[in-house]
């Protein structure tokens, strides 16, 4: 091997090393940063999902009492909720919403 084949074959062995070592930081920060942003939209929504049901609960505890339907929709969300593994923040007011009274039928 000549000098000039050692030369040319060193460079573009350094310059293939650098290509492939920033392709692979590129994808390393990639994983990152979309596992960063899937953390931050999971965090988002469970705020979102709290406040919601909060609100809800809290008008049904306010009206003193709650339809068949009513009970449903906010135990179906508080299921929801706890199947995020974000539990016992609502409990309280899920309890207070189960044990309202039978929201009258309104006659026309």
């Amino acid at each position: 091997m000549t000098t000039l084949q050692f030369i040319v074959t060193s460079c573009l062995t350094l310059v293939g090393a650098v290509f492939a070592s920033g392709f692979v930081n590129m994808l390393i920060t990639r994983h990152y940063t979309l596992k960063d942003k899937k953390d931050l939209e999971r965090e988002a929504l469970k705020y979102l999902m709290r406040d919601s049901l909060t609100r809800y609960l809290k008008e049904l505890i306010a009206d003193g009492e709650a339809s068949d339907a009513d009970k449903q929709y906010a135990e179906d969300w508080h299921v929801l909720y706890e199947k995020f593994g974000w539990n016992g923040q609502l409990d309280s007011l899920m309890d207070k919403v189960r044990d309202l009274p039978e929201k009258k039928e309104e006659s026309a």
